[in-house]
């Protein structure tokens, strides 16, 4: 097509200077850029002749707690005059409403699309295992399920089987790449801390290189393979939200009933119990939906929900009735 195309990460931001405005027709901006931006160089956004802006994966507002400072620059983004459009496959009815008075737009909103995410068809295995003894058997498991011989790996087949493996935690993951390494298996790590090349790199190998079998990430969002066929869960599976996005990492072609499968190696671990996690996790649920005139009972009715939606509640059900968010 002839459109010009350009992407901003927050490494780029620091060069705009001596820039007005973007006058490319279609333009990626990351979300820590966005924010950077927002705060350095506001008046670059407003000069740009933008007509729509695409918020991809738009439940991380609520769900990336960590990153909760630079997803808050969305926080009334309606105010640039943008026509928005909020992609997710795992908001529901309630999520929709409160996330479009955070973005500014309540009232203006039209849903596209299914109005329920339905669950993958694919195999389902939770077992609850000991925390003592838990990445050997996760490892062991990869190997025995997922693992194929990169030496008899048949291009013209396409039979390559990759599995995605989700940790709780960074740490996790590297100690199973380590371990994997140990028995000759190739394994990445993918976490926050991956600098850019090298997420760019791993990317593109795990979505291109049949070869490259096993990644071991803390991120649930948009890293896909055609290939990918078995998804592991390690310890914690965060909540209802990251669990469906996780086993959704297994793409259409490959969600063939038992034939793929997610295993959730669930342990007792739980990542919040740190009182800096316990009071970001109360700003945020204050600060994204509690409007100032609302009663203390309707407060605490939709903290209720918020927290349904965005911790581990009742998954089971989710899981077995294959609904969605």
């Amino acid at each position: 097509m002839n459109l010009s195309v350009e992407g901003i990460l927050s490494s780029d931001v620091g060069s705009l200077e001596m820039r007005a405005r973007f006058n490319s027709n279609l333009t990626f901006v990351s979300i820590e850029a966005f924010r950077m931006l927002k705060e350095e160089h506001e008046d670059v956004l407003k000069n740009s002749s933008f007509d729509v802006c695409v918020i991809d994966e738009v439940h991380n507002i609520f769900e990336e707690i960590f990153r909760h400072s630079t997803w808050a620059s969305l926080k009334m983004i309606s105010l640039y005059g943008w026509k928005l459009v909020a992609l997710s496959a795992t908001i529901n009815d309630f999520i929709t409403e409160k996330l479009a008075g955070y973005l500014g737009i309540s009232g203006h909103v039209d849903k596209v699309g299914s109005q329920e995410y339905v669950i993958p068809d694919v195999a389902i295995r939770h077992v609850r295992v000991p925390h003592h003894g838990l990445l050997k058997r996760v490892t062991e498991f990869v190997k025995q399920t997922a693992y194929y011989d990169a030496a008899s790996y048949d291009a013209a087949s396409k039979s390559a089987n990759k599995c995605h493996i989700v940790t709780a935690t960074r740490d996790d993951a590297s100690d199973i790449q380590s371990l994997l390494s140990d028995d000759g298996i190739e394994a990445v790590v993918l976490t926050s801390l991956t600098n850019k090349e090298e997420r760019e790199t791993i990317m593109e190998r795990w979505g291109n290189d049949p070869k490259l079998t096993v990644l071991a990430t803390t991120l649930i969002d948009g890293i896909d393979s055609e290939f990918t066929q078995t998804v592991v869960i390690v310890k914690h599976a965060g909540s209802v939200v990251k669990t469906i996005q996780a086993i959704g990492r297994i793409r259409p072609p490959k969600q063939l009933g038992r034939a793929s499968l997610v295993c959730y190696f669930h342990t007792d671990f739980d990542p919040g119990v740190r009182q800096e996690d316990l009071d970001r996790n109360q700003l945020v649920l204050q600060s994204l939906f509690c409007a100032t005139d609302d009663s203390e009972a309707e407060k605490n009715r939709q903290d209720g929900n918020l927290r349904d939606c965005f911790r581990v509640v009742d998954l089971t059900t989710y899981l077995m009735t294959g609904r969605g968010a």
